[in-house]
Order: C-alpha cells, then sequence, then structure tokens
C-alpha cells in the first residue's frame, strides 16, 4: 500500500505540472472544494499544509493523519455572508500503522428567489454544496504519504457533480536549532462536470509549506499556493501557546494571506484546550463582502 500512495502521488504531481501548463485563470467551478475545514487553520491564515496535525487533515494535507495517535473528530459551523452557511465534520484514526479519515463538508446558500425571462418571480430555490472526501495515509521511515479521494454534489436548480483527488507527503526538517516540518501537496486533480451545457473544471492547485517552534511555545508557519485559477501567493501563521493549568491550555493566532496584488487578508483566532477537548474560533474578514465567524470542536478519544 505504501508504494501504491508513492506511485499515486508521483503520477499527480507529473500530472498537476502538465494541467498547469494550460491557461486556467477564472475559469474553474465547484469552489466548494477550497472552503477552508477547521477554525484553527483559519486563525493562522490557511498555512496550515506542513502542520495538518487534526483530522482535518483530510482537507489539508492527509499525510498529517499520520500524526494521529488516537482518534479524533471535529465539527465546524462557520458564519457566512448573508444567509450562507457553512459546515464541516471530520473523523479520523490509527489503523495499524496506517490512518485513514473522512471529511464531509455542507455549504447552504440559502433561499433565493427564482425569476421566468421576463423578471417575474415563480418561487425560491435553494442553492447547496456537499463534498465527501476520503482518506488514507502512511509512513515511509520519516516520510509521511497520504491521498484523498474527493466527491462534490453541486446544485443550484440543476445539479452536477466532480470527481478528484489530492496527494500530500511531510517529512521533518532541521533547521540549525529548530526542528520544522516541510510538506507539499497536489490538490483537486480530477474531474469536472456540467450545469446543463456549461462544463466547469475544478479548482487545482499545489501548496508548499514549512513549519517549526521558533521559540517553546511559539509555532510559525508559511505557505506557497499555486492555484491553476489565479496568481500564486503565500500565506503566514502564527500561534503562540497559553500554558493555564496541567489540564488546560490556551492559544492565540494570527495570519496574513496574500492571494494577489489586490487582496490581502489578516485573520485571527484563539483556542481553549481542556483536556481532550479543543474549542476554536476564527475571524476572517473579505473586504467588501464582510467578515466570517468560524467555530469548532474537536475531541480526541481514546483507543481502548
Amino acid at each position: 500500500m505504501k508504494k501504491l500512495i508513492i506511485i499515486v502521488a508521483g503520477t499527480l504531481m507529473a500530472t498537476a505540472a502538465l494541467a498547469f501548463s494550460s491557461s486556467d485563470n477564472g475559469t474553474t467551478g465547484a469552489a466548494v472544494l477550497n472552503l477552508p475545514a477547521g477554525a484553527r487553520a483559519q486563525g493562522m491564515g490557511e498555512a496550515f499544509t506542513s502542520i495538518a496535525d487534526d483530522s482535518t487533515a483530510v482537507f489539508w494535507n492527509p499525510a498529517g493523519l499520520n500524526t494521529l495517535t488516537k482518534p479524533t473528530a471535529t465539527f465546524m459551523h462557520s458564519i457566512w455572508f448573508g444567509d450562507t452557511s457553512y459546515e464541516w465534520v471530520s473523523v479520523a484514526m490509527p489503523m495499524g500503522n496506517d490512518r485513514v479519515g473522512i471529511g464531509v463538508k455542507y455549504l447552504n446558500y440559502g433561499s433565493i428567489p427564482q425569476t421566468d425571462t421576463t423578471g417575474l418571480t415563480t418561487g425560491t430555490f435553494n442553492p447547496a454544496d456537499l463534498v465527501i472526501e476520503a482518506s488514507y495515509a502512511a509512513k515511509l521511515n520519516d516520510l509521511s504519504l497520504g491521498v484523498t479521494v474527493k466527491y462534490a454534489s453541486l446544485s443550484i436548480v440543476s445539479t452536477a457533480s466532480a470527481f478528484c483527488i489530492d496527494a500530500g507527503v511531510m517529512q521533518p526538517l532541521k533547521l540549525g536549532d529548530i526542528q520544522a516540518t516541510g510538506a507539499i501537496g497536489i490538490y483537486n486533480l480530477g474531474f469536472g462536470g456540467k450545469f446543463v451545457s456549461d462544463a466547469f473544471t475544478v479548482p487545482l492547485s499545489v501548496k508548499a509549506g514549512i513549519s517549526g517552534n521558533v521559540m517553546k511555545d511559539l509555532l510559525l508557519a508559511v505557505d506557497a499556493v499555486a492555484p491553476s485559477d489565479s496568481s500564486l501567493y503565500a500565506a503566514v501563521g502564527a500561534e503562540y501557546k497559553l500554558r493555564l493549568d496541567s489540564s488546560m491550555s490556551g492559544a492565540l493566532r494570527v495570519g496574513y494571506t496574500l492571494k494577489n496584488s489586490d487582496v490581502v487578508g489578516l485573520t485571527a483566532g484563539a483556542g481553549l484546550v481542556i483536556g481532550n477537548i479543543s474549542v476554536d474560533y476564527a475571524y476572517v474578514p473579505f473586504g467588501d463582502l464582510g467578515t466570517t465567524h468560524t467555530f469548532s470542536v474537536s475531541f480526541m478519544f481514546d483507543s481502548k
């Protein structure tokens, strides 16, 4: 199985390189595939490719599932613009020396008036997107590898589907006195669909990241992201842990995402860990569109 993951990951990277040779700027659909999972990563500006150390690794980098020692689950609710809401749930667990995980995201756009060609209101419709993700991860010496298979169902008035695959690797690094982690991933390599007669492709991207504790309680992370439908951009994030007592700790987070020359995103967040339960919040502004507020709860279960 480990050899199979290496072959799949290598094939995906080679195919992605060929895919980026064409100009797809602004032509992709199924944007729900790129919606982030978990409040912790969002508070850090989405610079999470080389961290991915909980069940949200199903989305961020399936290779990160190898860090799990116990079954974990994450539940997220995000308050979006207008009547839009976004939900995420993921579960991941060890299976011998390997790891498996599953994630489900649901984006509900609310009720929208439906009109005919004359502009007369004929009723309402409720657009919604559903994505199901299944991951497998294994280790080869110090190298962590993982693959995620995705199915997306997109509904406006008609419905379309998309299938794609993610593949990621993570490797421990030594940068002077800093123990760091490097990672690279290929995301959304696959097939788009068609709404009636309008075809679309999925938003392919390549991400590379590095993270490490520059101080005992200060974690820094940097990601470089190359999307097929826009320009290369960077994201940086920081997390400072607060030791409260033997069974409780907190965290303060900040992130900065530069997605193109016109959009700069400063994010913030906080977290609280009590025993095996983590509660996280993220504040993410979107300029003229408004601000999103994301809450997530993660559980770590005893694997007896």
